[in-house]
């Protein structure tokens, strides 16, 4: 495989336990209280112990939503999110949680790939805000985590 196109890495003062639930453990219409929250709707399609599929809700520049399908692949460490992108991309995002001793360190990487002549002339744009966005989509999620994830034992 190769590198990845992006990699972020968060600390969360949370132990991994507890990051995984919030991060993972969804009712199965979920519509965020935080207005800031993306993404801020997650409807589940299928769950099981190795997986997750659902639509993600956006909110875009522009007043726009975007609806996007996540599936979602359990590890041990964490997981991995397969998601199809508008104009034909592909994207693969790989978490990995670690503990530390000031909580869980979250290594994101991801991969974005364009199958098509469609998808490679949108590759460049969406390079550029993935770039840009993804960062501190991650960091307010990290943040919004460590406040709202539930305590385990």
């Amino acid at each position: 495989m190769r590198a990845p196109d992006l990699e972020v890495i968060v600390e969360i003062a949370r132990p991994p336990a507890e990051v995984r639930a919030w991060w993972l453990e969804m009712p199965p219409d979920y519509r965020a209280s935080d207005p800031k929250e993306q993404p801020h709707r997650i409807r589940t399609l299928r769950r099981d112990e190795a997986g997750w599929e659902c639509d993600t809700y956006w909110r875009m520049p522009l007043g726009r939503e975007v609806v996007i399908r996540e599936t979602f692949a359990f590890r041990p460490d964490g997981w991995d999110v397969d998601l199809r992108l508008p104009a034909g991309l592909r994207q693969r995002d790989e978490f990995v949680l670690a503990p530390t001793a000031a909580g869980t360190r979250v290594r994101v990487r991801v991969w974005i790939e364009a199958p098509s002549f469609r998808a490679r002339l949108a590759r460049p744009f969406m390079m550029r805000y993935a770039r840009r966005q993804y960062p501190a989509t991650w960091r307010a999620a990290a943040k919004l985590c460590e406040r709202d994830a539930p305590r385990l034992g």
